[in-house]
């Protein structure tokens, strides 16, 4: 049986973002500035789980979707909530990346809802004010993990 795993890392003013099925690893990752700090947890876990097989894939603005053991993924990068019927498509869990606009999220079927280190604090809180219960914080409760 194939192990699978997919974190969303807390990193400041970044978005790291590792799938792990067996030994390789699928990375999506989006950096504000030209720092390699963000990379440190990421390297850190990918040798600690013994990863020889690393795609990277850079964000841009938009919506990326990818699958894991089943487990579907939606990544939002710096784009707005509007431009996508999201509330149509089936996703268990939506990454918030580079300050997406997210009007309308209350309204999303999602397990949940992750924001990570790459948003500003005005993104976070408007989040936080809509007291939606499947919201996770990677600045505040640290990396996001789904096993399966």
């Amino acid at each position: 049986m194939k192990e699978s795993k997919t974190i969303v890392f807390h990193a400041t003013n970044a978005s790291v973002i590792d799938t792990y099925v067996d030994k390789s690893t699928t990375s999506f990752s989006f950096c504000k500035e030209q720092a390699n700090q963000f990379f440190s947890s990421a390297v850190q876990n990918r040798m600690h789980n013994g990863i020889k097989h690393i795609k990277e894939n850079k964000l841009q603005t938009g919506l990326y979707y990818f699958e894991n053991a089943g487990q579907k993924f939606g990544v939002l990068c710096g784009d707005t909530l509007l431009n996508y019927e999201l509330e149509r498509v089936e996703l268990d869990y939506l990454v918030l990346s580079n300050n997406a606009y997210v009007k309308g999220i209350d309204k999303l079927k999602v397990k949940t809802i992750v924001a990570d280190g790459s948003n500003s604090y005005k993104t976070i809180n408007y989040l936080k004010k809509k007291q939606l219960a499947n919201l996770w914080i990677t600045k505040e409760q640290g990396a996001f993990i789904v096993n399966e």
